[in-house]
């Protein structure tokens, strides 16, 4: 069975005090550490929303609030 794992660094970047660059480095490692769980690589799709969906297209506070059902708002 194939699995798809998205790693939400965008919304680190919204929701936290941290940088682009220390997003997507946290990214980098959560994907090594799923990795070294051991999941075939040919039924195993690993992605970021920021390189697969792009800086630019990033998600506003607002569009992240409503899809991931917060009702904080982000404090950037």
């Amino acid at each position: 069975m194939p699995i798809v794992i998205q790693l939400t660094d965008d919304e680190k970047f919204l929701w936290k005090d941290l940088t682009l660059e220390q997003c997507q480095k946290f990214a980098l490692e959560n994907a090594k550490d799923i990795i070294a769980v051991g999941f075939d690589k040919s039924k195993t799709f690993i992605f970021s929303n920021l390189e697969y969906f792009g800086y630019g297209r990033r998600r506003s506070a607002a569009g992240a609030s409503a899809t991931d059902g917060s009702s904080e708002r982000a404090g950037r």
